[in-house]
C-alpha cells in the first residue's frame, strides 16, 4: 500500500507537470483566424454536380408526365364503345379506323394540354418546351396503339389487362429515381417496357439535355407503336372479316 500511495503521489505530480508546461506552451501561441478554421473544419468536401436541377419537381416531373398520358388513354378506351354494331353504313374495317383517328385525336389533346402546362410549370425554354410537346404527343399515341389493340382484341379484359400492365410498370421504372437502383431482376425487365423509355425521354428534355438518351427512347417507343398499331389494324381486319362472314350467314 505505501509502495502504492508514493507511486500516485509521483504520477500526480508528473502529471501537473506536464499540464502545466503544456498550458504554457499554449500560452504562446498567438492562432489568427485561418488557424481556427483550419482546426474548426479540418477537413473540406469538394464536389461537382452534374445535371443538377433547381427543386424536386424537375425530378417528379417525367415520371408523372408518363404516368398522367397512360392513365388518360384507359380512361379513353373505357368511355369509348369498340364493339361495333351490329348494323351500320360503313365496312366494319372503316367504323374501327374511324373510332382509332377519333382516340387518337383526343390523345393527342391530352398530351398537348399536359405538356404546354408542365413547360411553363418548369419553366422550360421553347427549344425544350417545343420537344416537350412533341415527345409527349409521340408517347401518348404510343401508349394508345397499346391500349387499342388490348380492347379491340379482348373487351373488357383487354381493359383489365392495360390497367394490370400499367400497375406492373409503377414498381419497375424507378419512378423519379434511377433503375440502377432496382432489383438486378426488375432492371432487366424494366428496358421492356414503354413506360421505362417514356420517362427516361421526358428525363433527357427537362434535366438531362441527354441527346443520345433522346433518341434512344424515341426508337424504342417507335418500336412499340409500329408494332401495336399494325396488330391493331390486323386485329381490326379480323373483326371485319369475322362480321362480314355472320352477315352473310344470317343473309
Amino acid at each position: 500500500m505505501d509502495g502504492g500511495l508514493g507511486a500516485i503521489k509521483d504520477g500526480s505530480k508528473e502529471l501537473a507537470a506536464g499540464l502545466s508546461g503544456g498550458a504554457g506552451k499554449l500560452s504562446n501561441i498567438h492562432a489568427d483566424q485561418p488557424n481556427i478554421d483550419m482546426f474548426a473544419a479540418p477537413v473540406q468536401l469538394s464536389g461537382k454536380a452534374i445535371h443538377a436541377f433547381p427543386k424536386y419537381r424537375y425530378a417528379n416531373a417525367p415520371y408523372i408526365l408518363s404516368l398522367a398520358l397512360f392513365v388518360g388513354v384507359l380512361v379513353m378506351a373505357c368511355l369509348f364503345d369498340l364493339q361495333k354494331p351490329a348494323i351500320t353504313e360503313i365496312s366494319a374495317f372503316r367504323w374501327y379506323a374511324n373510332k382509332l383517328g377519333t382516340m387518337a385525336a383526343f390523345a393527342a389533346a391530352q398530351a398537348l394540354i399536359a405538356s404546354i402546362f408542365a413547360s411553363f410549370y418548369l419553366k422550360s425554354t421553347f427549344t425544350n418546351g417545343l420537344m416537350l410537346v412533341l415527345f409527349s404527343i409521340f408517347v401518348s399515341l404510343t401508349f394508345l396503339a397499346i391500349v387499342f389493340f388490348l380492347v379491340v382484341l379482348a373487351g373488357n379484359i383487354g381493359r383489365f389487362i392495360a390497367f394490370v400492365f400499367l400497375v406492373l410498370q409503377l414498381s419497375t421504372t424507378g419512378s423519379s429515381l434511377p433503375v440502377q437502383m432496382l432489383p438486378e431482376n426488375l432492371e432487366r425487365m424494366s428496358h421492356f417496357l414503354p413506360l421505362t423509355h417514356s420517362i427516361n425521354g421526358f428525363k433527357s428534355i427537362i434535366s438531362l439535355n441527354n441527346h443520345d438518351l433522346f433518341w434512344s427512347s424515341v426508337s424504342v417507343l417507335g418500336a412499340f407503336l409500329l408494332v401495336f398499331t399494325l396488330l391493331s389494324l390486323t386485329a381490326i381486319w379480323f373483326k371485319a372479316r369475322r362480321t362480314s362472314q355472320q352477315a352473310h350467314m344470317e343473309a
